[in-house]
């Protein structure tokens, strides 16, 4: 396991340099006219460095205004930093901050943006549930992905995308060709649903996808969509399970898999669960991972190792517009 590194928050720098001084908290507080609690929490990174305490800053003579102002935006850019929360409300809050946007597959969305806002409902859905405890500090890792460290211990989490990988190439061609105004040209061609099962198919034959109107399917009978639905979420889970027994992940005491489901065509959403709880409780995939869950668009369900399954609403401000 390696910590992703980050931008350090300015009060570390700025810690650094109350040390060096030889000042106490208290001489340093009076020098910045605010109280001890303020400087403690911006000694802490809890607080941010704001233009006021960045003036007076550069009054006493510790570098410049501009200096302080420019640390703190490199790290409030940084989409992946830390978390550190006292209550579900501080979570919350600092969610709605970090929370970003991603972009259309194949116009420069990166493995962070989809980590980022992935993680970021996952939390705010579980902010006021049993499965936290506060305080809590939630970090970037690799293998697992994000660590949550709790009162009571450790919480690793690998997150993956649910999609076939054909499907994630058609999108992002179709995105393509929309910035370069192409229209459609080819009305309809002959084709099966994409599956995760499918063999890899040639990019002519993936442009030709992203350009038709339509494809001749045959038409989907009883539960096809769900069962290819369901072939989709447990390939995501087995290959994860393999993964997770290779030497270079770190296995905690807790250890979940956070799935975000993306896959096309959507399944009813009830069926499909209940397909997916009757398959994992036939399987051993609650050996490595202690709960999965499985992000749609409005909700996540957690799956337990006592077979027990969870609807986690997700909350207003992180669903689709």
């Amino acid at each position: 396991m390696s910590e992703i590194q980050y931008p350090a928050h300015p009060g570390e720098c700025l810690r650094d340099s109350v040390e060096a001084s030889g000042l106490t908290q208290n001489e340093i507080a009076a020098k910045l006219n605010m109280d001890r609690g303020s400087l403690r929490r911006l000694l802490t990174g809890r607080s941010p460095i704001t233009p006021k305490s960045a003036r007076a800053l550069e009054a006493i003579g510790w570098s410049t205004a501009e200096h302080w102002m420019r640390l703190q935006a490199v790290f409030d850019n940084h989409p992946m930093k830390p978390i550190d929360a006292e209550t579900p409300e501080e979570l919350k809050r600092i969610l709605r901050e970090r929370d970003v946007q991603m972009p259309p597959r194949g116009k420069n969305r990166t493995n962070n943006h989809t980590e980022t806002w992935v993680a970021c409902r996952l939390l705010a859905a579980l902010a006021e549930s049993s499965l936290l405890q506060y305080p809590l500090r939630v970090a970037h890792f690799d293998r697992p992905d994000l660590i949550i460290t709790l009162p009571s211990g450790q919480i690793g989490i690998e997150l993956v995308e649910a999609i076939a990988t054909d499907q994630a190439r058609v999108d992002a061609q179709i995105n393509f060709n929309r910035a370069d105004n192409e229209s459609s040209d080819v009305e309809v061609i002959p084709i099966s649903r994409i599956r995760v099962s499918d063999a890899r198919r040639s990019q002519p034959e993936i442009k030709a996808l992203a350009r038709c109107k339509a494809w001749n399917e045959p038409p989907f009978m009883g539960d096809s969509i769900e069962r290819d639905w369901l072939e989709g979420m447990l390939h995501f889970i087995e290959k994860k399970v393999e993964r997770f027994s290779h030497e270079e992940f770190t296995k905690y005491p807790i250890n979940w898999l956070q799935i975000h489901d993306n896959w096309s065509p959507r399944p009813y959403e009830n069926i499909a669960i209940d397909m997916l709880e009757r398959k994992l409780s036939e399987s051993e995939w609650q050996k490595p991972f202690n709960k999965v869950f499985v992000q749609r668009s409005h909700s996540i369900w957690e799956f337990a190792k006592d077979f027990q399954v969870v609807k986690h609403p997700i909350p207003q401000p992180w669903l689709p517009e």
